[in-house]
Formats: structure tokens, sequence, C-alpha cells
């Protein structure tokens, strides 16, 4: 129990300081930089802190939210036979977002998803489709399926 306290103080530090030196070196490019460019990067800021935000509150709400969304299907009469967890959405689309979703599965294939990759397209302009995919990778570029997975639950949290 110690080691898992220590990792987590390390993953919290070691996140900290990256927001604080990211954080500082927007400041710096926002000051210095010309009024039109300070303004898209006034709107790069706030999506990327959304998406900060958003990636952290699904990392500490992950277990509590799992644990809920099993016992909606449970009393509901739809309980999950397989192993289940709480990982991000993100978005490989154009407009860049995360979310948050439940997935299902053997256990052993859930262990090694990290993300749902969720790919939007229009069909034929009228029809909005998107793909979520299971992913062992959080990058939306660079994926791999895990198959035997799927999304049983997606989580909407307001900003």
């Amino acid at each position: 129990m110690k080691f898992q306290k220590s990792l987590f103080f390390f993953s919290a530090f070691r996140n900290r300081t990256f927001v604080l030196s990211f954080s500082a070196a927007m400041l710096f490019a926002i000051i210095f930089s010309s009024q039109s460019h300070a303004i898209k990067l006034k709107d790069f800021l706030k999506t990327t802190a959304k998406v900060a935000l958003t990636g952290f509150a699904v990392d500490k709400l992950a277990g509590p939210l799992n644990d809920f969304i099993n016992t909606l299907l449970m009393n509901n009469g739809a309980a999950n036979r397989d192993a289940t967890k709480v990982v991000p959405i993100i978005t490989a689309g154009r407009k860049g977002h995360v979310g948050a979703c439940q997935v299902t599965g053997d256990a052993e294939q859930l262990k090694t998803v990290r993300a749902v990759i969720m790919i939007e397209s229009d069909y034929q302009t009228k029809i909005r489709v998107k793909a979520m995919i299971p992913s062992n990778s959080v990058n939306p570029l660079k994926f791999n399926r895990v198959h035997g997975v799927g999304v049983s639950a997606i989580i909407d949290i307001p900003m």
C-alpha cells in the first residue's frame, strides 16, 4: 500500500510540474505574441485546460464511476458479466475532445486498454457517425485496437 501511495504522489508531482512548466511557457508566448496570435493562443489554452481537467477528473473518478455504472446496470437488469473499467475517450477527428466511457470485456484484454479512440465522420452530410475503438494507446494518431473489449457506457463530463 505504501508503494502505491508513493507512486501516486510521484505521478501527481510529475503532472503538477509539467502543468506549471507548460503554463509558464504558454504565458511567455502570450506576452510576446502579436494580438491575433494571442487570441488564437488563448483559445488553444482554454482547450488544453479543458482536456487536462477532463483527463484529471477521469483519472481520479474512474473507480467510483465504474462502480456506479455497474450498480446502475445491475439495478436495471443489464449487469455486466465481464470485467469493466472507466477510461478516457480521445477524439481523433477535427476537434480533439476528451470524455470518458466504461469498457467491458475479458479481464486480461481489459488490462491493456488505456483509452477509447473516437473517430467521427459524416455519412452523406446528414448522418453523424462516431466509431469507438478500445485502444492500448492514448495517442489518437498511433493506436492499436484491443479486440474482445467493447464500450458499455459513455460518461458526459460537463466543463
